[in-house]
Order: structure tokens, then sequence, then C-alpha cells
């Protein structure tokens, strides 16, 4: 596996203080990265099929929609690479609105993302430079606003990268609240505290994992015209 890139991973953490009851809680162990496809046949092209909808059911100005890609999830064989793949709707009146897309990071790996954006008919017009590819809060993706001809987007697992190892120090902000009683007065408040700690964190990039897609409206709410 190769190292790539360091960078400062930012996660925060919100606790509040309180008792709880005691409980043994069992947690699953982090899932691996996935170095290989399943072995399952791939297809010649991307297929549109059903995509799933980025525009939500309820009028809002932004939405998150979190895709699991598995060994279930369609391949695609495309330029002599196989990967897996998973095919957006993005809502009407696209250049009004900015999408922020990739592999979210996950404890030991990050589905390894390649974007690309089809028209009406689910020919590729546009894909992203490798230097594009960035950390954008929890996932590492990249961010753009879609064209009026840009109709569907799809995420490919990218094999020239899986394998591949982006380690970094990793911020975390625990932020906490308490509260104090004034027995003279009888008023209660609350106030927060703060605290920071650094570790180094390694994630492997993976063909398995999580699409994230975060779709927000530049005015007004996702699929109205910009005012």
């Amino acid at each position: 596996m190769t190292m790539i890139d360091s960078a400062r991973l930012i996660s925060i953490i919100l606790v509040a203080t309180g008792t709880a009851a005691c409980a043994s809680v069992e947690t699953a162990a982090p899932a691996p990265p996935a170095l290989e496809l399943s072995g399952t046949s791939c297809d010649g092209s991307m297929r549109i099929g059903t995509p799933i909808r980025l525009t939500p059911d309820k009028s809002r100005q932004w939405n998150v929609v979190t895709t699991f890609v598995t060994t279930a999830t369609p391949c695609v064989s495309l330029d002599g690479r196989e990967g897996y793949y998973v095919v957006y709707e993005l809502p009407t009146n696209g250049p009004n609105h900015v999408v922020t897309v990739g592999g979210a990071q996950e404890p030991l790996r990050i589905f390894a993302p390649e974007v690309v954006l089809l028209d009406g008919s689910g020919q590729a017009v546009r894909s992203f430079a490798p230097e594009k590819y960035m950390v954008l809060g929890d996932t590492f993706g990249v961010q753009f606003k879609p064209t009026g001809a840009e109709r569907f987007l799809a995420v490919r697992s990218n094999s020239l990268i899986v394998g591949m190892t982006r380690a970094g120090v990793e911020q975390r902000l625990l932020a906490g609240t308490g509260s104090t009683y004034n027995a003279a007065t009888g008023v209660s408040s609350t106030y927060q505290t703060y605290s920071g700690a650094e570790r180094l964190a390694s994630r492997t990039f993976s063909h398995e994992g999580v699409i994230s897609v975060r779709i927000q409206a530049v005015s007004g709410r996702i699929g109205e015209p910009a005012s």
C-alpha cells in the first residue's frame, strides 16, 4: 500500500454531561477495506436504471443521501478498470445547487470515489482531475455546481487509488455541557466546556464503503430556480 499526501482531519464530537445506567454494549468491528471486487461480471457501460433521487420528498434547502456500496452493488468495466458504481438523479435547475460528493471516512477505510457527471442520455460530460479531490468535512471527494446539461451523477470505485492509504493528524474537539445552581437565588444556569485532542488517523481507499452526497440550494429550495 502507498502512503499519499497527509492532511489535518478534523472531527467534532458533542458530549453531554449527565448520569446513565451502566450497560454492556457490543459494537461491531470496523469494516476492513475491500481491495478486490467480488468476482461478479461487470457491465460494459454505466446503466442509469433507477437512479437515487437527490431531491427530497419534503421541500427544503439541503439534503444528504448516504449509500452503502457492497458486493451487491452493480459494477462496470471502463477504460480497462473495474469498479462498483451508483447513479444519482440531480434535481432540476442544477446550476442553483452545490453538490459535495465522495467517500465517507470510516474508522479503517474510505470508499475510493471517482465522480462522473452524465447528460440526460447517460453520456459522460464531465469528470474531475485527481487534484480536485480533497477532504471536505467527513468526506473525501469533490464539490461542484451542476450545469444545465448535467442530469445524473455517477460515483464509481476508483481502482487506481484502491489500496492506497491516507494518513494525517485528526483533531477531535470535545464539547461538554454542565450546570450550576445558586441556592441563594434559586436560579440554575448552564455552561459549555471544550477540550481537544489529536491523534494520527490512517484509512485505506476501498472498493466498498459509504458514498455521501450533500446537495444544497444556493437560493430557495432544492429543485427551484435561482431567485
